[in-house]
């Protein structure tokens, strides 16, 4: 009965009930950051045309409407499609084009004469062949075209296969006729930091621009200075506007202005035609010279070094910690007390006075500690049976005195559940507190070799949240790559629910290892790292974050850059736990529409 009636609707009105579902977002289709690559969704809006005849015939010119090309695989899928049914092609309207995809975007480009809308990257690798995407393009006549480059982490270099991109993409600019906007892939950066190659090819694509006689609008990205490459624009008789985009923060808005107001005010043509404004959106902001007064002030509140709740008071060396030994009763109600202390003495020549551990005794309910210390403090030593701290239950340092840690671990600390011991902390002293302390706590911060020294999940027992942190000191780094046995355990860890590895520890550049150290960081030193980790003895373990992580965002980049991060992906999920990256973006399950091979790594 249900399949009857949905044969029955008439296709108006199938129409307006299916186009909010299977319709691409403007803002998805033109969003020019970086989007990962990984497995897709357990649901395909293609899904709705397995309904019947009639919810297919609805449906088909609906997805093909906006077309998003980011793997071969989908590529091919569609090449497939169009050439089953020439009449498909007619109702693809926007074309984005995440990839060279050399033996399918021909066929695709030729088959779709309507393209209104096309998305283009110039992030090809040497490996790509371009030669159908090149003999495509002109065969459209596109109204907006939206053109970016590679702007991650990764160099960018030159190779044969984007020479020829942009040298095909700048001969065919000038013979769009129907082209009314050019969404810019570069911005103008500070000088003495420009980008070279991106240099060459943004006075090459201007340069396309300027022999256009149809564009219209021209969305530049917010930078340091006026791109001198466009002076010629104001020669174009079709130029309506030279838009750059600004997010809403008005500070962007004001230096974006400042640094391009020099250039304007030399060409009045020039400035009637810059305006300021989102990508998507039609509201536009021309040059406003009070934009000055949008700028955001910070408030003394931030300079504040050493904060004690109730009340605060800034403490910037080691001498105004006299006044923490003079606090009597107020420090019976002090629950959180934060000390950052940048100098030992403001004057260099005077003698320090030293930080007298007494005056723990006065806080009598203090609840939370943080003592972070950025030089060599001196410590009084602490007389015999010094009690204090009875009611603390959070601690954090990174003092490289190990008295503090001492007189911490000397301490009964029944509530003690949460340790964070960072970079320059005293070694020695940490392992000690660790051992001593370490069975009652639930949550833990702190370097590698710290916690292999302390044998942490045999001596930590009850912990539910681990984050390793890497360690420093003057621009080198110290500690060591993850040792293949971190995760090996005597007996399971029953409590443990959250791992956290911060930035560097488990993937740190080479260029902080010391020489004896590089031979731990050999290829697939990641893998046999977790392969350790079984589920049997962390039963509880549900996530794991790893803020080395950077997930693929494109086909290439999946096969030749990740050689570690989706095989640990794909294993941690075999066994029932998900990996993260910085942002909480959970990585790949090995689910790719039954087409792992598709974009799985080589070993």
């Amino acid at each position: 009965m249900a399949l009857a009636a949905a044969n029955r609707a008439p296709p108006e009105i199938l129409s307006l009930i299916l186009a909010p579902l299977l319709k691409h977002s403007e803002k998805a289709f033109s969003d020019t950051t970086e989007k990962l690559l990984l497995d897709p969704s357990p649901f395909s809006p293609a899904s709705y045309g397995l309904v019947c005849k009639a919810w297919l015939r609805v449906t088909t010119p609906l997805l093909l409407n906006a077309v998003v090309l980011r793997t071969t695989h989908q590529a091919e899928v569609l090449r497939a499609t169009l050439e089953s049914n020439e009449e498909f092609g007619s109702y693809i309207k926007k074309s984005r084009i995440e990839g060279a995809f050399p033996t399918a975007i021909y066929t695709i480009l030729k088959s779709a004469p309507n393209v209104t809308d096309l998305f283009l990257t110039l992030h090809i690798w040497d490996s790509d062949d371009v030669k159908g995407l090149c003999q495509g393009l002109p065969l459209i006549n596109p109204r907006r075209v939206v053109v970016v480059d590679n702007d991650g982490p990764r160099p960018t270099k030159d190779n044969e296969q984007v020479d020829q991109l942009l040298q095909t993409l700048v001969e065919v600019i000038p013979k769009w006729d129907k082209l009314k906007i050019f969404d810019f892939p570069y911005f103008e950066s500070a000088r003495g930091c420009k980008n070279k190659v991106f240099d060459k090819r943004a006075k090459a694509l201007a340069a396309a621009l300027v022999e256009s006689r149809s564009l219209e609008t021209l969305l530049v990205g917010s930078g340091f200075d006026f791109p001198r490459y466009f002076r010629p624009l104001v020669n174009m008789p079709s130029l309506k506007s030279i838009r750059f985009v600004i997010s809403g923060v008005p500070s962007q808005s004001f230096l974006t202005k400042f640094f391009i107001r020099p250039i304007l005010n030399e060409d009045p043509r020039l400035r009637a035609l810059v305006t300021y404004g989102p990508r998507d959106s039609d509201d536009e902001d021309d040059d406003d010279e009070n934009d000055e007064e949008n700028l955001p002030i910070d408030s003394d509140r931030d300079r504040t070094l050493l904060v004690v709740h109730h009340p605060k008071k800034a403490c910037p060396s080691a001498q105004d910690c006299v006044e923490l030994t003079r606090i009597t009763n107020i420090g019976r109600t002090v629950k959180n007390l934060h000390v950052f202390l940048l100098q030992q003495n403001p004057d260099r020549y005077q003698k320090p006075h030293p930080i007298d551990p007494k005056m723990f005794s006065r806080f009598t309910k203090l609840i939370h500690l943080d003592w972070l210390m950025g030089g060599n403090f001196r410590w009084a030593e602490a007389p015999a049976g010094f009690t204090a701290l009875p009611r603390l239950e959070e601690f954090r340092t990174a003092d490289s005195s190990p008295t503090l840690l001492d007189i911490v671990r000397l301490q009964p600390l029944n509530c003690l559940r949460a340790v964070e011991l960072y970079d320059n902390v005293n070694f020695p002293a940490a392992v000690a507190l660790l051992r001593c302390k370490g069975a009652n706590l639930q949550q833990l911060c702190t370097t590698v070799s710290i916690l292999v020294e302390v044998d942490v999940f045999n001596v930590c027992t009850n912990l539910d949240t681990l984050k390793i942190s890497s360690s420093y000191k003057g621009g080198r780094r110290l500690d060591h790559p993850l040792p293949e046995g971190f995760f090996a355990c005597s007996t399971p860890h029953t409590k443990l629910t959250y791992v956290h590895f911060g930035k560097f520890t488990v993937d740190p550049p080479r260029k902080y290892l010391e020489p004896d150290l590089l031979k731990l960081q050999e290829e697939g030193a990641i893998i046999r790292v977790f392969e350790s980790l079984q589920a049997e003895s962390f039963p509880v373990l549900k996530e794991i974050q790893i803020d080395d992580i950077g997930w693929p965002t494109s086909e290439q980049e999946a096969i030749h850059l990740f050689d570690s991060w989706i095989p640990l992906s794909e294993m941690m999920h075999r066994r029932g736990i998900v990996v993260v990256n910085s942002k909480g973006i959970r990585g790949s399950t090995g689910a790719r529409a039954g087409r792992r091979s598709t974009l799985r790594v080589k070993a």
